[in-house]
């Protein structure tokens, strides 16, 4: 029994404080399948009596910008979000969701989030710590009888926190997935079959009160008996790493702080008679001080001054009073669909604004992003450098690339500590840009007059959290279909990667989601529209990377696996190059090393023989019947099929290499590129891993279109001659001839070598 699990996003955020104000709550999903093995593997659902639950594990801590970086641990476990005393020690830290630092009754995490629920629902559950917020089952509300019901997800710890681990359950199998059907984007996914623990109140810090922002929980499978059925280890991301401080925060505060890190204040430049708080004016001991910054730790103390500054200036440019409220949870105003988990959609239901304001996203990436150009808010063109545009792929450096990151995206997501896009795009050089755009062009959506005319909608502009790019923006087919859109000029606007990190030849992969003439710095205006190869090989079946592989009648995927649990979480594709990260960790569990699962033992037993029926039409791998002899009859049967990713000459490509070193017998090897010199049986192959398998390794290439080079004895003699020195000596003899047949007498070695041109064989 196999089980696939991963978190869906790749990096869920969660701030640690929330008594000023927060963006996200300590919110965790992980999604799981799971597949009872043998020759025809099946999808196991509740009805067949499985149950899955998740306990902390020891997981590595690593530094996730040194992908060469060894753990600085090994024994990393996070099982509490619960704050931690330690007598004569100091005290560990995790968040205060579930202090009652406002009114000295409710839970800070309730004053801020319970507008997001509607009038009443979120007081009639528990607000314990470790219990997470509910989660509701979206599938009832509006695929079943419409009534609305949630579950909680506790931590391990709940029992007894640093002490206690124990397994907690999924709460639900979802059947088939509503994605805000009730809004005009959405749809709903058939035959998604997971089993969902969502709402996992994880936080970025482990039980010995070090930062690692990726743990590791063990997923387990039990029949109804209690029985260990199968288990795997998955990633649980949570990262609470903000740097509003970077442009909210003057650097004396930091600098008093003892904290080695840039603040700045050049967003107060307009103060608009607003008090900010400066290293004068901060008061850390005096809670009735104007100007009292509360926090457990410096950074925390550093991070709430910089989000006092953000209302008082928010206060100043709008007429709020957002200062003396505190508890603020920004989507209560500007609607996020990442906070929408019921799926309702802009509403102002128990004291929300949500249809009166632009979104979260158009507030946070549309403003920030035209602030440089911004001349009637920035006389003084103070923000004229802040978030500069990420030139295209092909006109940058690697170091441009950092620093231009660190200086956008990486400014409030996590970020420049901890590097949460990773694994195989950030190893090929993609950044954030090249698959969403610009700042500008994220919070280009359809709030945009919502100020004026509230809740309606602005057609055909982007929705946060539903319009992403695709997997066939940018894998936009094998190497016949990306021939044939070169042919019929589909690609002429398109940036095209041109060799992998290896150095091997692709050019079937781009280097950006969107066309080279939509970038800004070629013109290319907000409303940035992504490519959709949709009868790419690789195409998902659903506009959601995170969302795709259920078995709808689309004919992608593999038997309704999800995407995800093969390849990785978004924003987190395996491999991730640093082999001691906690990523690695499930697909090593699964099939022995890291990258997508390839291996069809995975879930399959035996030897699958002569098929092109896995995953997007691939064979098996490895030292297989179909490695070993057991392909050729498909070959001379459809040499396209061959083609289709091992070259249109058999030459190898990106999509036919090694996905980890193989050693294996094949029967035979003949004249291949790993037995030049002959005939060889029971020959030992061994490849290694990101090698490209041409169709010429172990026999002659048959795929080949191109003519073969003439013939051309000469040549062959003097090889002969070069390779074999000792055998054909003195080098240089002279080639005689008679007839057809021409050979060299070798005087020293008293040897003699010809070939004939008639039969183009050698003597």
């Amino acid at each position: 029994m196999t089980i696939l699990a991963n978190n869906d996003l790749g990096m869920h955020c969660a701030d640690q404080d929330y008594r000023i104000f927060s963006i996200l709550p300590p919110f965790n999903v992980i999604g799981a399948q799971v597949i009872l093995g043998g020759r025809e593997p099946r999808l196991l659902t509740r009805s067949d009596g499985v149950e899955l639950s998740y306990q902390a594990v020891a997981s590595n801590i690593v530094d996730p910008t040194d992908d060469s970086a060894r753990p600085s641990a090994t024994d990393s476990i996070n099982s509490t979000s619960q704050n931690k005393a330690v007598q004569n020690a100091p005290d560990i830290f995790k968040g205060n969701f579930w202090s009652t630092d406002g009114n000295g009754i409710d839970p800070n995490g309730f004053l801020a989030y319970d507008p997001l629920y509607p009038a009443g629902v979120l007081g009639l559950f528990p607000f314990l710590p470790d219990l997470g917020l509910p989660a509701p089952e979206v599938e009832r509300l509006w695929l079943g009888d419409g009534e609305l019901h949630a579950a909680q997800s506790p931590m391990p710890g709940i029992a007894a926190p640093y002490s206690a681990n124990d397994p907690q359950p999924f709460h639900t199998f979802v059947e088939d997935f509503p994605f805000f059907t009730s809004q005009g984007f959405g749809y709903i996914a058939q035959n998604f079959r997971r089993y969902l623990a969502e709402g996992i109140p994880i936080l970025p810090v482990d039980d010995q009160g070090r930062g690692n922002a990726y743990p590791l929980m063990r997923v387990q499978a039990h029949d109804a008996g209690g029985n260990l059925l199968a288990a795997v280890d998955t990633v649980l991301p949570v990262a609470s790493e903000a740097d509003c401080q970077g442009c909210h925060l003057e650097q004396d505060v930091c600098n008093g702080l003892g904290l080695g890190i840039p603040c700045d204040d050049i967003a107060n430049w307009y103060g608009r008679g607003a008090s900010f708080i400066t290293g004068d004016t901060i008061d850390i001991t005096d809670p009735t001080a104007t100007d009292f910054v509360p926090g457990e730790t410096a950074e925390q103390v550093a991070l709430n001054a910089a989000k006092i500054n953000i209302l008082r200036l928010h206060d100043a440019r709008h007429g709020t009073s957002l200062d003396s409220e505190r508890f603020v949870t920004c989507a209560t105003c500007h609607y996020s669909p990442a906070l929408d988990l019921a799926q309702l959609g802009p509403n102002d239901d128990n004291g929300k604004q949500q249809t009166q304001h632009v979104s979260m996203s158009r507030a946070m990436h549309g403003f920030h992003g035209n602030l440089r150009d911004d001349r009637e808010n920035d006389p003084d063109s103070v923000f004229a450098a802040l978030f500069p545009d990420m030139p295209p792929p092909s006109e940058r450096t690697p170091e441009e690339q950092s620093r231009i990151l660190g200086e956008t995206c990486y400014n409030c997501h996590p970020g420049k500590r901890t590097k949460c896009l990773r694994g195989a795009m950030e190893t090929g050089g993609m950044v954030c840009q090249d698959c969403h755009g610009q700042s500008t062009q994220v919070g280009h959506d359809f709030t945009a007059n919502f100020p004026d005319q509230p809740g309606t909608p602005t057609p055909g502009l982007r929705v946060p959290w539903a319009d992403e790019p695709l997997c066939q923006s940018c894998h936009i087919g094998d190497v016949l279909q990306v021939q044939n859109l070169i042919s019929a000029g589909a690609l002429t606007d398109a940036a095209i990667n041109a060799t992998d990190k290896s150095g091997n030849t692709d050019g079937l992969r781009l280097e950006m989601a969107y066309a080279v003439s939509e970038h800004v710095t070629n013109g290319g205006d907000d409303a940035l529209t992504l490519y959709d190869f949709a009868n790419s090989r690789f195409a998902s079946n659903l506009p959601l990377y995170r969302l795709s592989g259920g078995d709808d009648g689309s004919d992608k995927g593999h038997g309704g696996l999800s995407c995800e649990g093969c390849h990785g979480s978004t924003h987190a594709i395996w491999p991730n190059a640093n082999p001691w990260a906690n990523d690695n960790k499930t697909a090593m569990d699964l099939q022995g090393h890291t990258g997508t699962i390839i291996e069809c033992s995975t879930c399959h037993d035996g030897d699958l023989g002569n098929t092109l029926g896995g995953p997007h039409g691939m064979h098996p791998v490895g030292g297989t019947r179909f490695a070993d002899g057991g392909h050729e009859d498909l070959a001379e049967r459809s040499k396209d099929a061959c083609r289709a990713c091992h070259g249109r000459n058999g030459e190898g490509t990106v999509l036919s290499r090694t996905a980890v070193d193989r050693t294996f017998t094949i029967e035979e090897c003949e004249n291949g590129t790993l037995c030049p010199d002959g005939e060889y049986e029971n020959f030992t192959v061994r490849l290694t891993r990101g090698q490209p398998v041409s169709c010429a390794m172990c026999h002659e290439n048959e795929l080949r279109t191109e003519p073969k080079p003439p013939w051309n004895g000469e040549c062959l003699l003097d090889w002969a001659e070069s390779r074999f020195p000792q055998r054909f000596a003195p080098a240089g003899a002279e080639t005689i001839k008679r007839s057809r047949l021409h050979y060299r007498i070798y005087s020293e070695s008293r040897t003699t070598l010809g070939y004939s041109d008639a039969t183009q064989k050698v003597y």
